[in-house]
């Protein structure tokens, strides 16, 4: 793209070459996806801190025997495990009492977007290209990469 000028390479020169604003795009986008990673990790463990499955499976696990599934599956111990395990559900899935749906065997665990992450990741990757390339690489460079790589990534 031309940057001024009616004569091939007049016109002012580009800040960061192609592979630098590559570098700093993919950059921006690896920190990015920890910070999706984290949140992830987050909510699945805030969901485990909310469920009881894990004690009531730990539960059952003492209570059969390796070679006794079979016998375990036709005892009382087997139906008040399934019983335990359906309103474990029932609650994760925060089912009324009388609700005569099915209740679900998946849950979905939301994801929230890591807001307040962006500038931060910025700051960081036009401190670190600053001090890579030395030169001087601004929040609005580091901007442009980003939405450039990201756009590189999502086309094909």
């Amino acid at each position: 793209m031309g940057r001024g000028g009616a004569r091939a390479g007049a016109g002012r020169r580009p800040a960061l070459e192609w592979d630098e604003r590559f570098w700093v795009g993919a950059t921006c986008e690896g920190l990015w996806n920890d910070a999706v990673a984290a949140a992830k990790n987050a909510s699945i463990a805030n969901f485990r801190d909310q469920s009881d499955l894990a004690a009531i499976y730990a539960k059952l696990a003492e209570k059969i025997l390796p070679d006794g599934r079979k016998v375990f599956l036709e005892s009382d111990d087997f139906e008040a495990h399934a019983y335990d395990v359906e309103e474990e559900r029932r609650t994760l899935a925060r089912m009324a009492d009388d609700d005569e749906s099915p209740v679900p065997r998946l849950f979905h665990v939301h994801v929230p977007r890591p807001m307040g992450k962006r500038q931060p990741i910025i700051a960081e990757v036009a401190a670190r290209a600053s001090e890579r390339y030395a030169k001087p690489v601004s929040r609005r460079i580091v901007r442009e990469c980003w939405e450039e790589t990201r756009a590189a990534l999502n086309s094909g």
